[in-house]
């Protein structure tokens, strides 16, 4: 491989990684900012272990910076009081929950959530 091409590779996965950073994480988005295939960013991911390390981080990073956001998006609907919301988020996280708990303990029986549904703020009072 020349020089040349070796730089161009170089700046291409330089740009590759910024448009990753910018688009968190999806990898078709950035592959066409950077003007390159997807092929070729899985080509670099697999056989160059700097370059995967840097994409681990940024999927990472911009996991839990996108993740913040999302959190907050909910719980402004929950404060605004939107039930399908809170009655989708419940069901999410508590499911989540018993299936942790289930593989921790395989032997335990079955957790099944059982959910109140409200349809306007106030209703799942005791």
């Amino acid at each position: 491989m020349s020089k040349s091409s070796q730089l161009t590779t170089s700046l291409k996965k330089e740009e590759m990684l910024k448009a990753l950073q910018a688009n968190y994480g999806a990898v078709r988005k950035a592959s066409i900012i950077a003007q390159i295939t997807t092929q070729t960013h899985y080509h670099w991911y697999k056989y160059d272990e700097t370059y995967r390390d840097k994409v681990d981080t940024i999927k990472y990073e911009t996991y839990e910076e996108y993740k913040e956001l999302v959190i907050a998006a909910v719980l402004k609907k929950v404060e605004e009081g939107n039930a399908a919301v809170i009655n989708r988020s419940f069901h999410i996280l508590f499911a989540k929950w018993a299936e942790q708990m289930e593989r921790a303990n395989p032997y335990r029986p079955r957790l099944v959530p059982k959910i109140k549904y409200v349809d306007k703020p106030g209703d799942g009072k005791l």
